[in-house]
C-alpha cells in the first residue's frame, strides 16, 4: 500500500474528528508523482443540515471546508416524454434506462444534469468519470452524484464524489454518501483519483431499509452500507453540483474539465417525466448537460451544450 493510502485510511477511520492543520502537515510530507498517484486526500469537517430554500444570487463562498449535498434551488413544470426501456440488473433490482425525446429545461444555482419526477422511485444507478479542476478559485467546489429525492422536497439519499481545488494546484477528491438530514459522511475504504470511473447504486432493500453502494471501477475499491430512509421518493437524479456550505450558501462552481460523462444510467419507477437542468450562477450558465439522455449523458463547464459521453 502506498504511503498516501495509509495516511488516507488513518484519517478516514473516524467520523470527521480530523484536525485539518495536522492533515495539511501530513499531506506536505507525501511524495506524489505526476503520473496519477493520488494526492486527492481530504476530510470533510462536521456539517449541520440547513433548512430553507437556496436563493440564487451573488455568491460569497465561506472559507470553511464543510459541504452539504443540497436540494435543488429551483423547480419547473415538466412535459411528458417517451422512454425506451433497457432492462439491467443492479443490486437485485430491475432498472430501466431513461431515454426522453423532449426533456423540459430549467435552471438552478447549484444543480446541473437530469432529474426524473413523478415518482415513486425505489432504485437508481449511474457511472461517471471524475473530472479535474482546470482553474483554482478559493472556496469553489464541484461534485458528481446519483440520488433519490431533493428536487421538490428536503429529503435526499445520495452518494458521489467531491473535487476541491487547492492553491497548490492539487485537486482533493472525496468519495461520500448522505441521507438528509444527517451530515455528509465519507465513503470509507475507497480511494478515488481524478480520471477514475465511479459507479453509484442506491435502492430500497426492504421496508425503510435502503442500500448505498459506491464502487471505484478503476481500482476496485468498494463502499457499501444499509441505512433507513423514508423520504417521499418523488424524484431521481444524476447531477453535477456546486456544494452548499454548512451555513446554507452555495459555493461557486469549480471550473472542472473535461466534461463529466455519465453512463449506464438506470432507475426503478414511473418513466413519464424528465427535466434537463442547467446551472446558472451570477446570471451566467456555468454547467450545461447534453441535449438528450438515452441511458447516458454528459455535463460540461460553461454554456456550451456538450456532445455525448467521452
Amino acid at each position: 500500500m502506498r504511503r498516501y493510502q495509509l495516511v488516507y485510511r488513518q484519517f478516514m477511520a473516524g467520523e470527521r474528528r480530523v484536525n485539518h492543520s495536522v492533515l495539511a502537515c501530513a499531506l506536505r510530507f507525501m511524495t506524489i508523482s505526476s503520473e496519477g498517484q493520488r494526492a486527492n486526500i481530504r476530510r470533510l469537517s462536521a456539517v449541520a443540515f440547513v433548512v430553507g430554500a437556496i436563493v440564487p444570487g451573488p455568491l460569497s463562498p465561506s472559507a470553511g471546508p464543510s459541504y452539504l449535498g443540497g436540494a435543488a434551488s429551483k423547480m419547473a413544470l415538466v412535459k411528458t416524454a417517451a422512454f425506451v426501456q433497457a432492462k439491467t440488473a443492479a443490486a437485485r433490482r430491475t432498472l430501466v434506462s431513461p431515454a426522453p425525446t423532449t426533456p423540459d429545461d430549467t435552471t438552478s444555482s447549484n444543480w446541473s444534469g437530469y432529474v426524473e419526477t413523478d415518482g415513486p422511485f425505489t432504485a437508481i444507478t449511474g457511472t461517471f468519470v471524475v473530472p479535474s479542476v482546470t482553474h483554482y478559485l478559493a472556496g469553489s467546489t464541484v461534485s458528481e452524484w446519483v440520488g433519490v429525492d431533493g428536487w421538490a422536497n428536503r429529503s435526499l439519499i445520495q452518494a458521489g464524489v467531491n473535487e476541491v481545488p487547492q492553491s497548490s494546484g492539487e485537486v482533493l477528491v472525496e468519495p461520500w454518501w448522505e441521507v438528509l438530514p444527517a451530515r455528509q459522511k465519507d465513503a470509507t475504504g475507497v480511494v478515488v483519483a481524478v480520471g477514475d470511473r465511479v459507479t453509484v447504486t442506491i435502492g430500497r432493500v426492504s421496508g425503510p431499509i435502503w442500500s448505498i453502494r459506491l464502487t471505484d471501477r478503476t481500482n476496485g475499491d468498494v463502499f457499501s452500507t444499509d441505512k433507513e430512509y423514508e423520504g417521499q421518493l418523488s424524484s431521481a437524479e444524476w447531477i453535477v453540483e456546486a456544494n452548499e456550505q454548512a451555513d446554507g450558501k452555495v459555493t461557486q462552481l469549480a471550473h472542472y474539465g473535461p466534461r463529466v460523462s455519465l453512463t449506464k444510467l438506470g432507475v426503478t419507477g414511473p418513466q413519464t417525466t424528465v427535466i434537463r437542468v442547467v446551472m446558472s450562477q451570477q446570471g451566467e450558465p456555468v454547467s450545461t448537460p447534453s441535449a438528450a439522455i438515452r441511458g447516458a449523458m454528459s455535463v460540461s463547464y460553461g454554456s456550451a451544450v456538450p456532445g455525448g459521453p467521452l
